[in-house]
């Protein structure tokens, strides 16, 4: 597991929070597989229709992750996953 978001490593969307620390304090939070690949299938969705440029394709992917997540931090290696080509 990397950072915030783990998609190979995860069973569901679930917060999971560091020993120690009350539950609000430096929550992490997984994303399945499945949630990844409906998100990587929403962005490419996205990019075609909209006609995306390359240098939005980031800003485009971290939104779609926060949209699912409701959370603002987005780990980096997750959005290089969404947006590979």
């Amino acid at each position: 597991m990397y950072g915030a978001l783990a998609p190979e490593t995860s069973t569901g969307s679930r917060a999971r929070c560091e020993r120690g620390k009350p539950k609000w304090q430096n929550c992490l939070f997984d994303v399945s597989a499945f949630d990844c690949a409906i998100l990587r299938a929403a962005f490419i969705k996205s990019v075609m229709e909209d006609n995306v440029p390359e240098k939005r394709w980031r800003a485009l992917a971290a939104s779609l992750v926060r949209d699912l997540t409701d959370h603002e931090d987005v780990e980096p290696d997750l959005l290089g996953w969404i947006t590979r080509k």
